[in-house]
């Protein structure tokens, strides 16, 4: 869930101060992608640690004051890789070929989100805290959100967001969630037909 930037780009001298503006502008620690293949995807949103530019992701920039924007940044990324996340992407995906899916901007924009910045300061700790012990999770970085699903890996992830948002995490819930994990993962090897 966590990257750094790979490329860096420099504006000829002429054109260096609008090159600033565009990336002040424009930049941001939130990247959501513009397309998405199920099949070998690992993770549905990233934090980049500095403000980026990308020509696949979409940049995102929150409207939360300075104080709280690291910790509300990370719990939106935390939720939008959490199982209630994914699947508000799955529904709302615009099908292109199969696993092959595209999301505009248009499409985020209207998804249905967990409004972090209507939580309060004690909850986005906790979430943003969750964020940094999963963000470079082993079954996060080592296996597609496919084999996610069926090896059960990612249940520490999804209860520390529901705990972190008040919700009771028993192992009644935890069966609920293996279950929820056994047919989102029927249903992504369906789509490969």
């Amino acid at each position: 869930m966590i990257t750094k930037p790979n490329t860096y780009a420099q504006a000829k001298v002429s054109k260096a101060n609008e090159a600033y503006e565009a990336y002040r502008r424009y930049s941001g620690r939130v990247l959501l992608p513009d397309r998405v293949r199920w099949n070998t995807m690992h993770v549905s949103a990233l934090y980049s640690e500095t403000p980026v530019l990308s020509n696949i992701f979409y940049a995102v920039r929150l409207r939360v004051g300075d104080d709280v924007r690291e910790l509300a940044e990370k719990a939106l990324v935390l939720w939008l890789n959490s199982i209630w996340g994914l699947l508000s992407i799955s529904i709302n995906k615009e099908e292109t070929e199969g696993l092959f899916t595209r999301l505009k901007m248009t499409q985020w924009r209207l998804l249905p989100v967990l409004n972090v910045t209507a939580l309060g300061i004690d909850r986005l700790r906790c979430l943003a805290e969750a964020f940094n012990r999963h963000a470079s999770a082993q079954f996060l970085v080592g296996s597609r959100l496919i084999d996610q699903f069926e090896s059960g890996g990612r249940l520490v992830l999804d209860a520390d967001v529901a705990n972190c948002l008040g919700m009771r995490v028993g192992s009644r819930e935890l069966d609920e969630l293996r279950g929820l994990y056994r047919l989102f993962g029927n249903a992504l090897r369906q789509m490969r037909r």
